[in-house]
């Protein structure tokens, strides 16, 4: 299991100011960030493995 990390809501605003996020509000990219941990906690070692044998 990965450990999530996530921006502080500080500087989520400061990044959204900036115009460098595609989400709208803190609660938007906590979802977006929850997805992409929860697909990659579906990745095992051992899938992660065989894709780079499959790929020499």
């Amino acid at each position: 299991m990965i450990d999530r990390v996530y921006m502080t809501k500080e500087r989520f605003e400061e990044e959204l100011k900036n115009g460098n996020l595609p989400h709208k509000t803190y609660e938007d990219y906590k979802k977006s960030v929850d997805a992409l941990y929860d697909e990659l906690d579906t990745v095992s070692d051992e899938d992660l493995e065989k894709e780079l044998d499959e790929s020499k």
